[in-house]
Protein backbone atom coordinates (compact mmCIF):
# COMPACT_ATOMS: atom_id res chain seq x y z
CA UNK A 1 0.00 0.00 0.00
CA UNK A 2 1.32 2.98 -0.81
CA UNK A 3 1.36 6.08 2.26
CA UNK A 4 0.01 9.20 1.70
CA UNK A 5 3.14 11.20 1.49
CA UNK A 6 4.62 8.64 -1.79
CA UNK A 7 1.03 9.49 -3.61
CA UNK A 8 1.42 12.95 -2.60
CA UNK A 9 4.85 13.14 -4.15
CA UNK A 10 3.76 11.67 -7.04
CA UNK A 11 1.21 13.92 -7.75
CA UNK A 12 3.65 16.95 -7.75
CA UNK A 13 5.68 14.97 -10.32
CA UNK A 14 2.70 13.89 -12.68
CA UNK A 15 1.15 17.24 -12.18
CA UNK A 16 4.10 18.75 -12.70
CA UNK A 17 4.55 17.09 -15.81
CA UNK A 18 1.44 17.30 -17.26
CA UNK A 19 1.69 20.75 -16.91
CA UNK A 20 4.82 21.06 -18.88
CA UNK A 21 2.85 19.79 -21.84
CA UNK A 22 2.23 22.16 -24.56
CA UNK A 23 -1.36 20.61 -25.60
CA UNK A 24 -2.36 20.72 -21.84
CA UNK A 25 -1.11 24.22 -21.63
CA UNK A 26 -3.62 25.08 -24.36
CA UNK A 27 -6.56 23.40 -22.15
CA UNK A 28 -7.19 26.37 -19.88
CA UNK A 29 -9.66 24.62 -17.96
CA UNK A 30 -7.71 21.39 -17.38
CA UNK A 31 -4.46 23.30 -16.86
CA UNK A 32 -6.32 25.23 -14.07
CA UNK A 33 -7.46 22.14 -12.48
CA UNK A 34 -4.45 20.81 -12.50
CA UNK A 35 -3.04 23.71 -10.81
CA UNK A 36 -5.30 23.71 -8.25
CA UNK A 37 -4.78 19.91 -7.45
CA UNK A 38 -0.61 20.39 -7.57
CA UNK A 39 -0.80 23.75 -5.07
CA UNK A 40 -3.35 21.37 -2.82
CA UNK A 41 -0.49 18.25 -2.90
CA UNK A 42 2.39 21.51 -2.44
CA UNK A 43 0.10 21.86 0.87
CA UNK A 44 0.61 17.81 1.54
CA UNK A 45 -3.35 18.09 1.08
CA UNK A 46 -5.22 14.71 -0.68
CA UNK A 47 -8.30 15.80 -2.89
CA UNK A 48 -10.48 13.31 -3.29
CA UNK A 49 -13.10 16.02 -4.35
CA UNK A 50 -11.67 16.67 -7.76
CA UNK A 51 -11.97 13.04 -9.52
CA UNK A 52 -15.48 13.43 -11.17
CA UNK A 53 -14.48 17.00 -12.52
CA UNK A 54 -10.86 15.91 -13.70
CA UNK A 55 -12.44 12.67 -15.01
CA UNK A 56 -14.60 15.00 -16.92
CA UNK A 57 -11.95 17.49 -18.08
CA UNK A 58 -9.47 14.53 -19.29
CA UNK A 59 -12.77 13.22 -21.36
CA UNK A 60 -13.09 16.77 -22.83
CA UNK A 61 -9.50 17.12 -23.02
CA UNK A 62 -9.11 13.58 -25.10
CA UNK A 63 -12.20 14.14 -27.60
CA UNK A 64 -10.85 17.70 -28.87
CA UNK A 65 -7.25 16.07 -29.20
CA UNK A 66 -8.25 13.65 -31.68
CA UNK A 67 -8.73 10.68 -28.50
CA UNK A 68 -4.84 11.34 -27.98
CA UNK A 69 -4.22 11.45 -24.52
CA UNK A 70 -0.99 11.49 -22.78
CA UNK A 71 0.51 8.58 -20.53
CA UNK A 72 0.40 11.61 -17.57
CA UNK A 73 -2.87 11.96 -17.45
CA UNK A 74 -3.52 8.32 -17.06
CA UNK A 75 -1.53 8.07 -14.70
CA UNK A 76 -2.97 10.86 -12.58
CA UNK A 77 -6.70 9.48 -13.33
CA UNK A 78 -5.23 6.40 -11.86
CA UNK A 79 -4.23 8.07 -8.13
CA UNK A 80 -7.07 10.87 -7.93
CA UNK A 81 -9.31 8.53 -6.97
CA UNK A 82 -12.12 8.66 -4.33
CA UNK A 83 -11.49 7.08 -1.45
CA UNK A 84 -13.51 3.23 -1.70
CA UNK A 85 -16.09 4.94 1.52
CA UNK A 86 -17.30 7.17 -0.90
CA UNK A 87 -18.12 4.71 -3.93
CA UNK A 88 -21.40 5.16 -3.38
CA UNK A 89 -21.75 8.97 -3.31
Amino acid sequence: MVNKNDQVDRIIELTSLALSDTDIQNDEELSALLNRIRNQALDREVFYDYKKEFDRYVVGFTIRNHFQVPKVLLDLLAIIRRPSGWSGL
